[in-house]
Parts: C-alpha cells; sequence; structure tokens
C-alpha cells in the first residue's frame, strides 16, 4: 500500500529515499516544539541520521516493526503517523503520530488517525489497537478522545524523554467498538 487519500487536502504516503531532506528539515523547524513530547528528536541532528530513519523504514523487514506513513497535507508534508504490531499473533496493535506546530488544529491528526484505524481494522483484520500519549499533553491525548478510544489506564513513568520520566496515559479501542461507531454515524470529529 503507498497512499491513503483522505480527502482533497490531506493523503498519507509512505515515505521514499527523497524524502529525507523534507522531513528533516520539518524536524528541523519544528525542534523545541517535538522535544516537549517525543524522545527520539535529539538523535535526529543531521540529514544523514534523518535519512538513516528513512532507510529504516523502507527496509523490507520494516512492516513486521511499523507501518510509517508521512502526513501530507496540501501538498506538504506535516508530520508522519505510523502503526506497530501489525504482524502480532493476538492482533493488536499501536498508533504513534506527530504533527508539526503550525499544522495543528486543523482535525489533521484525528482525520489521519480514523483512516488508519479503518486500514487496520478493515484491511488488517486487527483486534485492537492503542494510542499512548503523555499525561499532560493535552492536544495527542484528545485525538483518541475524539474517535471513541477508552483510556484505561496510566502508566507511571513510562517514558524518558532527556532529563526526566513522563507518565503515559494508555487508551484501547476494540475492533467492535470502531465497527459500531462508524455504523452509528459518529465520525470522531
Amino acid at each position: 500500500m503507498d497512499a491513503i487519500r483522505i480527502d482533497q487536502d490531506l493523503t498519507l504516503r509512505q515515505p521514499v529515499a527523497g524524502d529525507a531532506a523534507a522531513l528533516f528539515a520539518l524536524v528541523e523547524g519544528n525542534r523545541a516544539h517535538l522535544r516537549q513530547w517525543l524522545p527520539w528528536v535529539d538523535s535526529v541532528r543531521t540529514l544523514e541520521d534523518e535519512e538513516r530513519h528513512v532507510e529504516r523504514m523502507l527496509a523490507p523487514d520494516a512492516e513486521s516493526r511499523e507501518l510509517t506513513f508521512l502526513v501530507e497535507y496540501k501538498g506538504r508534508v506535516v508530520g508522519t503517523i505510523g502503526l506497530r504490531g501489525l504482524t502480532s499473533a493476538s492482533k493488536a496493535g499501536e498508533i504513534g503520530y506527530w504533527l508539526a506546530e503550525d499544522a495543528q488544529g486543523k482535525g489533521i491528526m484525528t482525520r489521519s488517525c480514523e483512516a488508519l484505524l479503518d486500514y487496520a481494522f478493515s484491511r488488517r483484520g486487527m483486534h485492537r489497537m492503542q494510542i499512548r500519549a503523555a499525561t499532560g499533553n493535552a492536544r495527542s491525548r484528545a485525538i483518541p478522545d475524539r474517535l471513541g478510544f477508552i483510556l484505561e489506564g496510566v502508566q507511571r513513568e513510562a517514558e524518558l524523554l532527556y532529563d526526566h520520566y513522563v507518565d503515559l496515559a494508555v487508551y484501547g479501542l476494540l475492533e467492535g467498538e470502531w465497527r459500531g461507531r462508524r455504523r452509528g454515524g459518529d465520525r470522531g470529529r
């Protein structure tokens, strides 16, 4: 699968080798914003770092680890979204995402998550999906709330964020719950 077209402005597409420069520029331009919540930002210091990351995303076995998409809004890459666990025996996966600061507040990531949930449940046969977000990250936590996920608990000091640990809120959604929302016309917006 190469792309998921959500609407005329929003597309999710798998990266290609030539995307490293645009991704690096996006990280570089949003470094302070992303560093508040994501532990990997300091490991992306050069274009070569990003090129190595894109190579890992494109490796033949990458889908067994994570299926990553670039989020394109109005023709510009504004973030990434990924699915982990697609090959798990329990059919339980996880969605992770990040978005440029200037792209927030437009429903981009909520619609992107919605499209990946449809893909994971209907095309990949997943049974359960989860999203984890730092308890203090209100914007990121609002997405699973809007999409009908259940807050299942908090993992205390679950992620090292540079010089301190943060608690992670864990949200879960079952395939039957998603199907029920979709039939009921609740699109999470």
